[in-house]
Order: C-alpha cells, then sequence, then structure tokens
C-alpha cells in the first residue's frame, strides 16, 4: 500500500493482521522486507503488524532534499494517523530507533511528578 505525505511524497507500507499494532522501523539502508520474521511471528500471537519503507529506501519515493531525521519523524507521525492503527507499539533497528526517539521528543510532553 501507499501512504501520500504531506509534502507529497509516497512511502511504500504493508500492514498484516489484527490486533494491537506494532510498527517496525528498518535502519539506514534498509527495507521493510528485512522484519519478514517479526511479521510472520506476531501475526500468529494476535498483533497487526506494520512495516513501511522510509523516505528514499526500498519501495519508498526518493527525496532528493532529506536534510534531517526530523522528516523521517514526521513521516511516522502520518503513519501512526492510519485509521488501521491500534494503541501503536514502535519497534526500530538502528536509525529507526533514531526515528522514534526524534518522533516522540518532538510529540510528546512528559509530566515528572516529584
Amino acid at each position: 500500500m501507499e501512504l501520500r505525505t504531506d509534502d507529497g511524497l509516497r512511502l511504500n507500507y504493508q500492514v498484516v493482521g489484527y490486533g494491537q499494532s506494532l510498527i517496525f522501523i528498518h535502519g539506514f539502508g534498509g527495507y521493510q522486507q528485512v522484519w519478514t520474521r517479526q511479521v510472520e511471528y506476531f501475526t500468529s500471537r494476535g498483533y497487526q503488524v506494520v512495516t513501511y519503507d522510509q523516505r528514499n529506501h526500498g519501495s519508498s519515493q526518493f527525496d532528493p532534499n532529506l536534510d534531517s531525521i526530523h522528516r523521517l519523524s514526521r513521516d511516522l507521525q502520518e503513519l501512526l494517523a492510519l485509521p488501521t492503527i491500534n494503541y501503536p507499539i514502535l519497534i526500530g533497528h538502528s536509525m529507526g530507533a533514531s526515528v522514534i526517539y526524534d518522533f516522540l521528543t518532538r510529540t510528546l510532553t512528559i509530566r515528572w511528578r516529584g
């Protein structure tokens, strides 16, 4: 399937199964097929598994103007807005973990009680 981002780029993604969503994010130079075994394992245990190719990777469109991880975390935010996503758990490898960290620091407010 394809997601059209707010800047007009096409991202290729896959949704398999039903239940709580696990979002798998590949690292630099990777692509969504690196998660094939995880897709099979977790869907057989009642999860919905979502994988996608980040821009400039795999089957997603190339962006010659990509200059920061902030755009990649914005793409993640747009993916999470899909109506099929249910209480997502984010799982990232290498650069994928950095995208998650950037997404969380830019979109969540954490309150500490003392």
